[in-house]
C-alpha cells in the first residue's frame, strides 16, 4: 500500500488507516490485546518523527506495539504501563532468546507437562488413586498428586473454566512456575499459558473482544477442547515468532525499559537521556475503564493463571484514568468543560451526575498525563498522540479538541493532526457506552 495518494487539488494526503496491512507479524502476534495500536501506524510515527537511536517514549503501552517497532527500527524505547498482564507480554516481546536454548527448554517443559498432563487423564479414565508414580525412560519418578495441583485463587473459576480444564492448566502452570531457568524464559512460556487460558476458557472473546461473556450453555456442551494441544502449538507458534524476531535484531544494541506504574507519576530518573527522550508516542486510552475499553476486565481470566493475584489486579484498577470519579475537579480545557456540562445536564434525570464525575475525573488524569509527557519531552522534541472521539451519553467527544488545549498548558504546540479510519477488526464493535469509535486523530505536537 501507498503511504500517500493525490488529492483532485493535486495536494498530497498521508495515508494512516492501513486497511489491508498485515498487523501479526513477528512477535506482534504472540498474543491478542484490545484495542492496541496497529504496528504499521507506529512505524511510521517512529521513522518520521525520530532518528537511530534515540529515545522513544510510550507512557501507555499497551502490549507493546511501539516498544517492538522501536527495537526494529534502531531506536533506544521505553514503556510504561498499568496493566500487569500487559507488562509481561510487553517484556517478553520486546525480549530477544537464543534460538538453540528455547528449542531445549521448550522439549523439556513440553516433555514434562506432556506426561504429567497424560498421567492426570490415565486416572480420571481409568478412576484411579489421586496419587499416581511413574518411572521415565531416564528412571527418573514422576509423581503426581491430584489433590496438590495448586490451582491461581480464581473468582468464579467454576463460570469461566471446566473442571477438567481448569486442573490440566494448573499442571502447566505449576510447572512453569516452579523453573528455575532465567526469567526471560520463565516469561515466554507464561504468555503461552496465558494464551491458552484463554482459548480453553468458558469466555466468548472473540464476539465480545473488550468484555468477554461466558458461552451460553447450549455452546459449552458441545466444545470440544484438549488444554495440552492448543499449549504444544502455541510454543511452537510462539518459538518461530519470538526467534524470527531475535534474528531481525541480532546486532541491535538498542535498550528497552518497560515500566509498570501509573502515567501521571512517571518517573524516568537513570534512564535514557539525561535531557529527555526524543519522541513520544502514545495512544492513551480514549475514557474511564468501566465506560469504554475493559483492558483489566479483558485480561483479568489470563492474568490469574500467569502468577497475579487479585490484590495486584485490584491495585492497578485503582489508578486507572478516571477511575475516581469527582465533578469537582478543574480541567484546563474549555473543551472539557463543555462536555462535562452538556453531560451532566442532558442526564439530570438519570446518572447524569455520576457520568459527568466520571468524565471530569477522566479529563483530569490525562491533563495529568500530559504533565508527565512534558516533564520528560526534551526541547524540540516530538510527541505524536493517538485518540479517538467517543460516545457519552449520547454526545461524541471530542477528545481530539481537548487533547490540543490540554498540550497547549503543557508548553506542547500542536504541529500537525492527521485522522484515520480504524479497520473493523481492530476494534470491537460495541462497548458499553454504545456505538465504538469508527476513526482516530493523530495529534503531533511539539515541545517549546
Amino acid at each position: 500500500m501507498t503511504y500517500e495518494t493525490i488529492t483532485l487539488s493535486g495536494d498530497a494526503v498521508d495515508e494512516w488507516t492501513f486497511q489491508s496491512a498485515d498487523t501479526q507479524y513477528l512477535t506482534h502476534g504472540l498474543h491478542p490485546y484490545p484495542a492496541r495500536m496497529i504496528p504499521q501506524l507506529a512505524s511510521k510515527l517512529i521513522a518520521r518523527y525520530s532518528q537511530e537511536r534515540n529515545w522513544v517514549l510510550d507512557p501507555f503501552c499497551g502490549s507493546g506495539t511501539v516498544l517492538v517497532e522501536c527495537k526494529l527500527k534502531n531506536r533506544n524505547s521505553i514503556g510504561n504501563e498499568i496493566n500487569p498482564l500487559a507488562v509481561l507480554l510487553s517484556i517478553v516481546k520486546t525480549t530477544p532468546l537464543n534460538t538453540k536454548e528455547l528449542k531445549d527448554k521448550s522439549k523439556e517443559l513440553m516433555d514434562k507437562v506432556q506426561e504429567s498432563i497424560h498421567i492426570y487423564r490415565n486416572r480420571q479414565s481409568k478412576n484411579k488413586s489421586t496419587t499416581i508414580e511413574k518411572w521415565t525412560e531416564n528412571n527418573a519418578k514422576i509423581k503426581i498428586n491430584l489433590e496438590d495441583i495448586k490451582k491461581p485463587f480464581f473468582p468464579n473459576m467454576n463460570l469461566w473454566f471446566k473442571k477438567d480444564i481448569a486442573d490440566e492448566l494448573s499442571i502447566i502452570r505449576n510447572s512453569i512456575l516452579n523453573l528455575d531457568w532465567e526469567e526471560k524464559y520463565v516469561n515466554f512460556f507464561k504468555i503461552c499459558l496465558s494464551f491458552t487460558a484463554m482459548k480453553a476458557s468458558n469466555a466468548d472473546f472473540e464476539s465480545h473482544q473488550s468484555h468477554p461473556s461466558r458461552y451460553k450453555t447450549e455452546k459449552l456442551n458441545i466444545r470440544s477442547l484438549d488444554v495440552l494441544s492448543i499449549f504444544r502449538k502455541k510454543v511452537d507458534a510462539s518459538m518461530k515468532r519470538v526467534t524470527d524476531f531475535s534474528e531481525k535484531i541480532l546486532d541491535n544494541k538498542v535498550e528497552c525499559f518497560v515500566l509498570s506504574g501509573d502515567a501521571r507519576k512517571l518517573d524516568l530518573k537513570g534512564i535514557g537521556r539525561d535531557k529527555g527522550v526524543d519522541l513520544i508516542v502514545t495512544s492513551p486510552p480514549y475514557g474511564e475503564e468501566q465506560n469504554t475499553i475493559g483492558y483489566h476486565r479483558w485480561s483479568r481470566i489470563m492474568a490469574y493463571w500467569v502468577g497475579f493475584s487479585q490484590d495486584d489486579i485490584k491495585k492497578c484498577e485503582r489508578f486507572t484514568l478516571g477511575a475516581k470519579p469527582d465533578i469537582n475537579v478543574r480541567v484546563p480545557s474549555k473543551t472539557a468543560h463543555f462536555f462535562i456540562d452538556l453531560v451532566r445536564e442532558k442526564s439530570k434525570r438519570k446518572n447524569g451526575k455520576t457520568r459527568a464525575a466520571n468524565l471530569a475525573s477522566f479529563f483530569y488524569d490525562y491533563y495529568e498525563s500530559i504533565v508527565q509527557m512534558s516533564k520528560w519531552l526534551r526541547p524540540g522534541g516530538k510527541a505524536a498522540i493517538i485518540v479517538g472521539n467517543r460516545l457519552v451519553a449520547g454526545h461524541r467527544i471530542s477528545m481530539d479538541r481537548v487533547t490540543v488545549e490540554l498540550a497547549k498548558k503543557c508548553e506542547l504546540k500542536e504541529i500537525k493532526t492527521y485522522y484515520r479510519d480504524i479497520p473493523n477488526t481492530v476494534m470491537p464493535k460495541r462497548i458499553p457506552e454504545g456505538e465504538t469509535i469508527a476513526k482516530e486523530s493523530i495529534i503531533v505536537l511539539e515541545k517549546k
